[in-house]
Protein backbone atom coordinates (compact mmCIF):
# COMPACT_ATOMS: atom_id res chain seq x y z
CA UNK A 1 0.00 0.00 0.00
CA UNK A 2 3.02 2.29 0.71
CA UNK A 3 4.04 2.28 -3.28
CA UNK A 4 0.56 4.23 -3.43
CA UNK A 5 0.42 7.83 -3.73
CA UNK A 6 0.16 9.38 -0.26
CA UNK A 7 -3.03 11.04 -0.86
CA UNK A 8 -4.59 7.78 -2.31
CA UNK A 9 -3.42 5.87 1.23
CA UNK A 10 -4.99 8.25 3.53
CA UNK A 11 -8.36 7.96 1.73
CA UNK A 12 -8.72 4.46 1.61
CA UNK A 13 -7.49 3.75 5.17
CA UNK A 14 -10.30 7.08 5.91
CA UNK A 15 -12.82 4.78 4.51
CA UNK A 16 -11.69 1.62 6.45
CA UNK A 17 -11.93 3.71 9.63
CA UNK A 18 -15.80 5.08 8.64
CA UNK A 19 -16.54 1.37 7.76
CA UNK A 20 -15.32 0.32 11.23
CA UNK A 21 -16.93 2.89 13.14
CA UNK A 22 -20.61 2.24 11.42
CA UNK A 23 -20.07 -1.72 11.94
CA UNK A 24 -18.62 -1.61 15.67
CA UNK A 25 -21.76 1.27 16.45
CA UNK A 26 -24.06 -1.29 14.67
CA UNK A 27 -25.33 1.71 12.27
CA UNK A 28 -26.36 -0.79 9.48
CA UNK A 29 -28.30 1.78 7.21
CA UNK A 30 -24.76 3.76 7.34
CA UNK A 31 -22.96 0.57 6.56
CA UNK A 32 -24.88 -0.62 3.70
CA UNK A 33 -24.33 3.39 2.15
CA UNK A 34 -20.61 1.82 2.19
CA UNK A 35 -21.24 -1.01 -0.40
CA UNK A 36 -21.55 -0.67 -4.20
CA UNK A 37 -24.08 -3.10 -5.68
CA UNK A 38 -24.39 -5.80 -6.72
CA UNK A 39 -22.07 -6.91 -3.72
CA UNK A 40 -20.57 -9.85 -4.16
CA UNK A 41 -20.67 -12.48 -1.40
CA UNK A 42 -18.33 -15.69 -1.12
CA UNK A 43 -19.28 -18.41 1.02
CA UNK A 44 -17.73 -21.80 1.51
CA UNK A 45 -20.00 -23.06 -1.07
CA UNK A 46 -21.18 -20.71 -3.53
CA UNK A 47 -20.89 -16.99 -4.23
CA UNK A 48 -24.33 -14.77 -4.10
CA UNK A 49 -24.83 -11.50 -5.25
CA UNK A 50 -26.80 -9.01 -3.31
CA UNK A 51 -29.07 -6.58 -5.47
CA UNK A 52 -29.38 -3.59 -3.47
CA UNK A 53 -29.11 -2.34 0.35
CA UNK A 54 -32.38 -3.63 1.29
CA UNK A 55 -31.42 -7.39 0.29
CA UNK A 56 -28.19 -6.58 2.14
CA UNK A 57 -30.11 -4.97 5.47
CA UNK A 58 -32.13 -7.91 5.29
CA UNK A 59 -29.32 -10.54 5.33
CA UNK A 60 -26.96 -8.45 7.58
CA UNK A 61 -26.50 -10.65 10.19
CA UNK A 62 -25.22 -13.64 7.73
CA UNK A 63 -22.87 -11.40 5.99
CA UNK A 64 -21.10 -9.04 8.32
CA UNK A 65 -20.37 -12.12 10.75
CA UNK A 66 -18.70 -11.67 13.86
CA UNK A 67 -15.31 -13.18 12.04
CA UNK A 68 -16.14 -10.69 9.40
CA UNK A 69 -16.76 -7.39 11.76
CA UNK A 70 -13.30 -8.53 14.08
CA UNK A 71 -11.41 -8.49 10.95
CA UNK A 72 -12.63 -4.76 9.83
CA UNK A 73 -12.20 -4.14 13.00
CA UNK A 74 -8.85 -5.48 13.66
CA UNK A 75 -6.02 -2.72 14.10
CA UNK A 76 -3.27 -4.55 11.96
CA UNK A 77 -6.25 -4.33 9.12
CA UNK A 78 -5.73 -0.74 8.64
CA UNK A 79 -1.92 -0.32 8.92
CA UNK A 80 -1.51 -2.97 6.61
CA UNK A 81 -3.79 -3.24 4.17
CA UNK A 82 -3.04 -4.88 0.95
CA UNK A 83 -3.51 -3.37 -2.53
CA UNK A 84 -3.90 -4.40 -6.29
CA UNK A 85 -5.60 -4.05 -9.76
CA UNK A 86 -8.85 -5.28 -7.54
CA UNK A 87 -8.73 -3.02 -4.74
CA UNK A 88 -7.60 -2.77 -1.15
CA UNK A 89 -8.34 -5.98 0.86
CA UNK A 90 -8.95 -6.40 4.32
CA UNK A 91 -7.95 -9.13 6.88
CA UNK A 92 -7.62 -12.16 4.60
CA UNK A 93 -9.90 -11.23 2.28
CA UNK A 94 -12.79 -11.11 4.38
CA UNK A 95 -13.60 -7.61 2.75
CA UNK A 96 -11.98 -5.80 -0.49
CA UNK A 97 -13.22 -2.32 -1.53
CA UNK A 98 -11.92 0.28 -3.93
CA UNK A 99 -12.30 3.60 -5.27
CA UNK A 100 -15.23 3.87 -7.90
CA UNK A 101 -15.14 7.59 -8.53
CA UNK A 102 -11.95 10.09 -7.37
CA UNK A 103 -11.85 9.91 -4.03
CA UNK A 104 -15.57 7.41 -3.67
CA UNK A 105 -14.62 4.32 -2.03
CA UNK A 106 -16.95 1.44 -1.62
CA UNK A 107 -16.77 -2.44 -0.52
CA UNK A 108 -17.16 -4.62 -3.61
CA UNK A 109 -16.95 -8.17 -2.16
CA UNK A 110 -17.43 -9.83 1.83
CA UNK A 111 -15.92 -13.10 1.81
CA UNK A 112 -17.98 -14.71 5.73
CA UNK A 113 -17.49 -18.00 6.89
CA UNK A 114 -21.27 -19.02 6.87
CA UNK A 115 -23.49 -20.48 4.14
CA UNK A 116 -26.70 -18.67 3.35
CA UNK A 117 -29.21 -18.41 0.81
CA UNK A 118 -30.21 -14.63 0.78
CA UNK A 119 -33.56 -13.64 2.01
CA UNK A 120 -34.94 -10.80 0.11
CA UNK A 121 -37.18 -8.17 1.91
CA UNK A 122 -40.88 -9.43 1.79
CA UNK A 123 -42.84 -7.15 -0.62
CA UNK A 124 -46.22 -5.70 0.36
CA UNK A 125 -48.30 -6.55 -2.85
CA UNK A 126 -51.83 -5.69 -1.21
CA UNK A 127 -50.84 -2.26 -0.25
CA UNK A 128 -51.34 0.00 -3.19
CA UNK A 129 -48.85 3.62 -3.02
CA UNK A 130 -51.82 5.44 -3.46
CA UNK A 131 -53.74 4.53 -0.42
CA UNK A 132 -52.85 5.74 3.13
CA UNK A 133 -51.93 3.50 5.68
CA UNK A 134 -53.88 1.89 8.13
CA UNK A 135 -52.47 1.78 11.84
CA UNK A 136 -53.34 -0.95 13.92
CA UNK A 137 -54.64 -0.27 17.29
CA UNK A 138 -54.77 -2.00 20.50
CA UNK A 139 -58.22 -0.53 21.34
CA UNK A 140 -61.36 -2.51 21.25
CA UNK A 141 -63.59 -1.41 18.32
CA UNK A 142 -66.88 -1.06 18.63
CA UNK A 143 -69.75 -1.94 16.04
CA UNK A 144 -72.98 0.47 16.11
CA UNK A 145 -75.93 -1.16 14.53
CA UNK A 146 -77.56 1.47 12.48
Amino acid sequence: MDRLRPEKAKLSRAFLSELKSAVELDQRSKVANLMRFPLLVGTPKKHLEIGDREEFLYNYDHILTPKVKAKIGDEMSSKCLFVNWQGFMVGDGEVWFKEISPGTFRVITIGTEEDFSPRHPPKNTARSSNLPSVQSTTAPVTYIAM
